[in-house]
């Protein structure tokens, strides 16, 4: 009789849920949830061993992690064309203390307006990749926790903000109150602040109950390692120097 693992050869990249699914429909006799983690967990060994070098986040599956970039990749590539229309007053002011010529204004405004739409996919970026930790979820906009990610038990929730400095005050308010609520229900509530001036966070006037962490603190959490974010850093800079397309890095991790 062959090895049941062969039955699961060719579908690395599926999230676990969608493994099981599949392993589930495969076998024609029972399997114990156990044993079809323990082939869930040998498909991901899998996949993980044959990763090249510079993917440092063996936590996130190659498929997630592209996922997770392919809205930057969006704005990079151009797909999304911008609906901003044009400050004339902003265009006269810069080009007349700049010494602009028109062609000169319209690719810095054609720049600026992408790191603009950038600015926002980041934040997105982080909610997505939080999402995709073991036991972890992204949550859509308007969920009922009012919240960006979530621990699928429900013990914990995170709001994911990109920079410390992008929250106004009221906002920063309404935020701790939310997350107050969630701590007096019994969760763990974190306030994640992902790029701060030297780490430090703003807190708020938060309760000592309620976390403020930076990226560094909150990704340590959700991988066991104090370096992830590091090498996080690391990856994320190797791909967008060298994958100049989403689909460039399909082919340089599709068959991880």
């Amino acid at each position: 009789m062959k090895n049941k693992e062969s039955k699961i050869k060719g579908i690395t990249g599926k999230r676990k849920e969608e493994l099981i699914e599949i392993i589930t429909q495969k076998d024609a006799t029972p399997v114990s949830e156990k044993k079809i983690d323990e082939k869930v967990e040998s498909v991901v060994k899998v996949e993980m061993t044959a990763l090249p070098t510079w993917y440092m986040i063996p936590e996130i599956s190659p498929s997630d992690f592209m996922r997770s970039c392919n809205p930057i990749y969006s704005v990079l590539e151009e797909k999304n064309e911008s609906k901003t229309s044009e400050d004339i007053f902003l265009k006269a002011a810069l080009m007349g203390n700049e010494s602009m010529t028109n062609e000169v204004w319209q690719s810095a405004e054609k720049a600026r307006l992408k790191q603009k739409v950038l600015e926002m996919k980041m934040g997105d970026f982080h909610e997505e990749l939080m999402g995709k930790f073991p036991e972890y979820e992204t949550l859509p906009t308007g969920h009922a926790t009012g919240c960006d990610v979530q621990k699928k038990d429900e013990s914990v929730i995170i709001e994911v903000k990109n920079r410390n400095n992008t929250v106004k005050g009221s906002d920063g308010k309404h935020i701790i109150a939310l997350l107050k609520k969630h701590k007096d229900a019994g969760k763990k509530a974190i306030f994640a602040q992902i790029n701060c001036p030297d780490g430090k966070v703003n807190r708020f006037g938060a309760p000592i109950e309620i976390d403020i962490w930076n990226g560094q603190q909150v990704y340590a959490f959700l991988s066991g390692r104090e370096s992830f974010f590091d090498d996080l850093q690391k990856t994320f800079q190797y791909v967008f120097a060298n994958y100049k397309t989403f689909a460039e890095l399909k082919l340089a991790l599709g068959s991880s």
